[in-house]
């Protein structure tokens, strides 16, 4: 699976490095939880500012952060991580 964590400096200000590291250490760690397939693989990937906070009428609120392609607006550290490591324990690697 792949989670993109916006880069850019709002959603830097709002807390993406805190979401970043927690997902380095899950992947450290990733084979540990006994309910995560061995063959499972977690990607992540700091991405560049796209202005999603910026664009249309609706905007959209930082950190910005994209489980496996699913938007995840204000996203907290926890609230990433649990949805990453449900994903993983309901699907192996592709």
């Amino acid at each position: 699976m792949k989670v993109e964590i916006c880069a850019g400096a709002k959603c830097t200000l709002y807390g993406a490095n805190s979401i970043l590291d927690g997902l380095y250490d899950l992947q450290e760690n990733l084979h540990s939880y006994p309910s995560v397939p061995e063959d499972a693989v977690l990607e992540i990937e700091a991405i560049p500012c796209r202005d999603y906070c910026k664009k249309g009428e609706h905007h959209i609120q930082p950190p910005i952060v994209f489980v496996d392609g699913d938007l995840v607006e204000e996203a907290k550290r926890s609230q990433v991580l649990e949805m990453v490591l449900n994903h993983l324990q309901n699907h192996s690697a592709e």
